[in-house]
């Protein structure tokens, strides 16, 4: 690639201005432009790889990394297809001279539409938690990534139909991609679409309640791409040949990649950087806040987390024990449904699981005996101020003889001024 001002440059220049087009020189200040960004997604890329390495560390999981990883590898596709579209670079050859390859696939397919797409579905994980309380997995899963791959499926049909001039088509003379107006006109559409829904996806998702500020994030990913989006369309049909100048063009590059790090980041900083320089001490931090806000089933803590204090055993009843502080169990009848451990989501849990309806709830407090239903004794032994939660229905072959002793109940025996060595599951659920 050549950024100097060649006589063939200069000869491409002069065709320009003949056929009434003014064309400014691809020159340095086009190159500045590419080794920049260039430099941007490589830093983004490796801390890219770092996150997917470090996947199942759970504050960086519960930013679905899989997801994040497809965004920013996306937007240096997007990247690529930018420095073809907007002529930063000269258009030869076989590969960047084929426009529908270029444009369509990279820049709009596997580029733009999949960033686009990629925070959609991430929104709707959310959406699928937080309202439905459901699993982003199975039929909302696959379902949803269908829906998403149509209209991509659809455009890449379209302009293969199209005719050559209502398609992208390369301008031999000038060297330079270019697409019609009904192509330009659907590209955008379908962006256009796929934020409108997302922003449909943000307004149900507007009163939920998040410990990481996710539904802040999405917020300011909408308005950021509306913004984009309207200075893009701007753009494209005032200046439909803003690729000729190099302000024009330089400002739409930077715009688009500048903007879509930051979202990036902006979601991401916090658990990866943390999970760099601060691993233990910020994953105590962050259980520590599911548990003061109660929401450790939506941020799937769960038995098979493999960063938990202490390992539940997977043939654990889901209703057996559950011991808590005592501080925290003032005024137990009004406990706030949001809590997992309180007796009122534990009862619903327990009737979805299909225990009985009658199931009796007892506590207990420092060395007092207590006795069930079902005549077995409870001896709780706990010197750290804590109340204990039990279900009468467990087997008579176990008995209860010390809770430090019971390798198969569900139990948090821990400081109550030291909140952060918190980590349990939802009592009642055997997803959890």
């Amino acid at each position: 690639m050549q950024f100097d001002f060649t006589p063939a440059e200069h000869r491409r220049v002069e065709i320009a201005k003949a056929i009434g087009i003014h064309m400014d020189p691809i020159g340095h200040k086009d190159l500045a432009m590419i080794i920049s960004i260039s430099i941007i997604y490589a830093f983004n890329l490796s801390w890219t790889a770092f996150m997917i390495k470090n996947r199942n560390y759970p504050p960086i999981k519960s930013k679905y990394p899989k997801l994040m990883g497809i965004i920013m590898v996306s937007l240096a596709i997007w990247f690529i297809g930018d420095l073809v579209l907007n002529q930063h670079v000269h258009v030869r050859g076989p590969v960047l001279s084929n426009c529908i390859w270029m444009i369509i696939w990279v820049r709009t397919c596997f580029g733009c539409y999949a960033v686009s797409a990629t925070i959609a579905l991430r929104s709707y994980a959310l959406y699928c938690i937080f309202r439905r309380s459901r699993a982003f997995r199975g039929k909302y899963l696959y379902g949803s990534v269908t829906i998403a791959v149509i209209p991509a499926a659809a455009l890449i049909i379209v302009s293969y139909s199209l005719p050559r001039h209502s398609s992208a088509y390369y301008i031999t003379m000038i060297e330079m991609c270019s697409l019609s107006h009904l192509l330009r006109g659907l590209v955008q559409g379908v962006l256009w679409l796929t934020w409108v829904i997302h922003g449909c996806i943000l307004f149900r998702l507007r009163n939920i309640t998040a410990s990481f500020n996710e539904n802040r994030e999405m917020a300011v990913s909408v308005i950021s791409v509306f913004i984009l989006l309207t200075y893009n369309t701007v753009i494209l049909y005032a200046y439909p040949l803003y690729p000729t100048m190099t302000r024009t063009r330089l400002s739409e590059t930077l715009l688009n990649h500048l903007l879509g790090t930051a979202l990036w980041w902006y979601i991401m900083y916090c658990p990866v950087l943390m999970c760099a320089f601060r691993r233990e001490q910020y994953l105590n931090e962050w259980k520590s806040k599911l548990v003061r806000d109660g929401l450790q089933k939506q941020y799937q803590m769960t038995r098979t987390d493999p960063f938990a204090d202490s390992e539940i055993q997977p043939d654990c009843h889901p209703t057996k024990i559950v011991t808590i502080p005592r501080a925290m169990a003032a005024g137990l009848n009004n406990y706030d449904p949001r809590m997992s451990f309180s007796r009122h989501s534990v009862q619903e849990q327990s009737r979805v699981m299909g225990n009985s309806l009658d199931q009796q709830w007892y506590t207990a407090e420092d060395n007092q005996q207590c006795e069930s239903i079902t005549s077995d004794n409870c001896h709780v032994d706990d010197d750290r101020s804590n109340v204990v939660l039990f279900s009468p229905q467990r087997s008579h072959t176990q008995q209860l003889n010390h809770l430090e002793h019971m390798s198969s109940t569900t139990t948090v025996n821990e400081n109550i001024g030291d909140l952060s060595q918190y980590n349990f599951p939802i009592p009642g659920n055997k997803n959890s």
